[in-house]
């Protein structure tokens, strides 16, 4: 009787590792089954396998995520590089804000565009208000087009991109746009405002009227 005892607790052990066995490996559900010690040594063998694979897999998968953040940190850096004090893009919000604003950077802990104002105070450029915001994106697309291209001049295609500006600021980045026109940039503007049309013609800016049908 004791040792009938001892085979059924034996039995329920050898049950309780082929539920465990199948949790790990799922695949070999209702196909496996533990009744001997063959079978107890083939589990073995097979939970062994297992093991040696998935630890080779986690070492890559270590190795990746190695590279991977490498290669965020190298990310990051570059589009750092394109903004600061001294950088184009600065520059080019100085130029269009009047000095109002002194630098664009990028924070690299919270990924977010923030720029500096004269006085010293950092802003968002989610803070900034819509016109501001308007002459921000100029500047640092005007600023990518420059590093990207050098010290050569390229092209520009823009579908009314200051509707938000007041009639200030756009006059202040239509003279950009005519400025980096004149150092031998093309650029193409879409527009649907009288008041750019306008002002320039007034400029002797090549003007081309299309009406919709």
């Amino acid at each position: 009787e004791s040792l009938q005892d001892q085979l059924s607790q034996l039995n329920e052990n050898l049950k309780t590792l082929q539920r465990e066995i199948e949790l790990i490996m799922p695949d070999i559900a209702g196909t496996f089954v533990i009744d001997n010690m063959n079978d107890l040594d083939q589990a073995q063998r097979r939970l062994q396998s297992f093991l040696k694979s998935h630890t080779s897999q986690r070492s890559i998968a270590l190795k990746l995520l190695q590279l991977l953040n490498k290669l965020e940190v190298v990310e990051k850096q570059k589009v750092g590089e394109l903004f600061g004090k001294e950088t184009v893009i600065s520059q080019r919000f100085r130029e269009i804000t009047k000095e109002k604003y002194s630098q664009v950077y990028y924070d690299q802990e919270d990924h977010q565009i923030k720029v500096e104002q004269k006085s010293g105070k950092v802003l968002l450029a989610s803070q900034l208000s819509s016109g501001t915001y308007d002459q921000l994106y100029l500047a640092i697309r005007l600023g990518l087009g420059e590093k990207l291209l050098t010290k050569k001049t390229g092209f520009f295609i823009m579908d009314d991109p200051f509707l938000k500006s007041d009639s200030d600021r756009l006059k202040k980045q239509l003279e950009l746009l005519i400025k980096m026109s004149e150092d031998g940039w093309q650029i193409i503007y879409f527009s649907a405002k009288d008041e750019v049309q306008s002002y320039l013609a007034e400029k002797k800016v090549t003007v081309f009227n299309v009406k919709s049908s």
